[in-house]
């Protein structure tokens, strides 16, 4: 089997000296490495924009493919069509899409499948007719032009030879970037993995399809005519939570550190976010009260002068070096699991959720979940779990306090956290949850 394995919105970056701080850079080259380390018998052909590293280069097993390492010239060549100022010309679009199109669909045809990282999408990254009806083409911004484009025209044709059986497997670690896109033709039966469970309505283009009706191409369980865009089908995509965040972002080598002796009290990794995430809030409630022995991440001097990044590679010996930390959310209405507290729970610091954080309970149940378990939940957990999720500031405040100077009790807590990292990276349920994804029997590690 070979599959397609790629990341839109982006240039994907397989080579770690090109990694950014932020960004998740990470995510594709971790995942990919694993994926094909666990199922040996599959081919992962690194396809679309990419830094055209040498797989064998930077750590990737053999069964990883790059054909962007003979692809480079080709690729910038077809760019200087759309090296413009602003938004591309409609004539320059089209015509940057074909060359790239001619570029990768060999490749893209000969794999069976397709897996893809959702980056940055629009709700039209390639030119199709305007929902309003007024005459001409809709336009798109150069880095959805660049970076998506000509991979959704080409999964809009691969799944219209089979539009039932053909499906790609999306990956959402970042709410922020779900699936928008509305050129896409088809909708999707199969769930979304991501790091958090929920629906998201999703708008399918399907102007020049005839008959319009989601019926008459046996979607009529699952589509419906857009209310607002009738040349556009509607249906509900399902986001399911698989353990992403630490199948694609936590290294399995993390060392494990219950060293009492020489560490701080208290230090926060907060990165700075739109203003719609709360993070200024979290810094300025739950951070700065607590005055942490250090704060790093990425932020406007305006906002937060005193925060400086930090190595993203050094970030992990850093947090090693206090006795407990904070696990921040992404959004304050609603907050996924992401990879830090999983790096703290594996290296040997005590993390703290913030109320808001991972509040589905994937991680650690929530306080309401443990309440509802009774006593079906196990009592370490249950303690583990009225631990590390205060209620407000003040009870943060006290068990920071508390563990700076309770060395019994934070080594107990170090070491539970532990005990949870070991269970889930041993149910590997990323992994797993893409294999059966692709067909393939666990019990034998094949393809069905």
């Amino acid at each position: 089997m070979r599959v397609a394995y790629t990341k839109v919105g982006r240039t994907q970056a397989y080579d770690p000296a090109g990694w950014n701080a932020v960004g998740g850079d990470w995510e594709a080259p971790m995942l990919v490495n694993r994926l094909a380390r666990e199922y040996p018998e599959i081919e992962f052909v690194l396809v679309g924009h990419n830094d055209g590293a040498v797989p064998g280069e930077v750590g990737l097993p053999s069964n990883v493919t790059n054909p962007m390492v003979e692809l480079k010239g080709d690729v910038r060549r077809a760019e200087r069509v759309i090296n413009v100022e602003g938004t591309p010309p409609v004539e320059n679009s089209i015509t940057y899409i074909k060359y790239m199109t001619d570029i990768w669909k060999p490749i893209l045809d000969s794999c069976d499948t397709i897996m893809i990282w959702m980056g940055q999408n629009d709700t039209i990254n390639q030119p199709i007719p305007k929902v309003d009806g007024t005459i001409g083409l809709g336009v798109s911004r150069m880095i959805y032009i660049r970076c998506v484009s000509y991979i959704f025209r080409w999964l809009n044709e691969w799944r219209s030879e089979d539009y039932h059986h053909r499906e790609p497997i999306w990956l959402c670690s970042d709410i922020w970037n779900k699936l928008k896109a509305r050129d896409l033709a088809w909708p999707q039966r199969s769930h979304v993995v991501s790091q958090y469970d929920f629906v998201s309505k999703q708008a399918a283009y399907r102007y020049g399809w005839e008959p319009l009706e989601p019926e008459a191409w046996g979607y009529g369980d699952i589509a419906r005519i857009h209310k607002k865009h009738p040349g556009c089908w509607e249906w509900d995509l399902t986001y399911e939570y698989a353990g992403l965040e630490l199948g694609s972002c936590v290294p399995s080598s993390t060392p494990f550190n219950d060293q009492w002796e020489g560490r701080r009290r208290f230090g926060v990794m907060i990165n700075q976010s739109r203003a719609a995430s709360g993070r200024d809030e979290v810094l300025k409630q739950w951070i700065r009260p607590l005055f942490p022995d250090w704060i790093v991440g990425n932020w406007d001097k305006k906002r937060a002068p005193d925060i400086t990044p930090y190595p993203w590679h050094s970030l992990s010996q850093l947090l090693t070096t206090v006795r407990s930390t904070l696990a921040v959310p992404i959004k304050l209405h609603m907050s996924w699991a992401t990879p830090k507290a999983w790096e703290m729970f594996a290296n040997g610091t005590v993390c703290f959720f913030h109320p808001k954080y991972d509040d589905q309970g994937h991680i650690i149940p929530t306080l309401r979940q443990a309440e509802e378990m009774g006593d079906e939940l196990n009592p370490d957990m249950r303690a583990l779990i009225h631990w590390l999720r205060p209620r407000t500031v003040t009870e943060l405040r006290r068990r920071v306090d508390h563990l700076n100077t309770n060395e019994a009790d934070w080594l107990w807590l170090v070491q539970m956290q532990r005990a949870v990292y070991n269970v889930a990276r041993e149910e590997n349920l990323c992994l797993k949850t893409i294999g059966r994804m692709l067909g393939i029997d666990h019990s034998t590690s094949q393809v069905a």
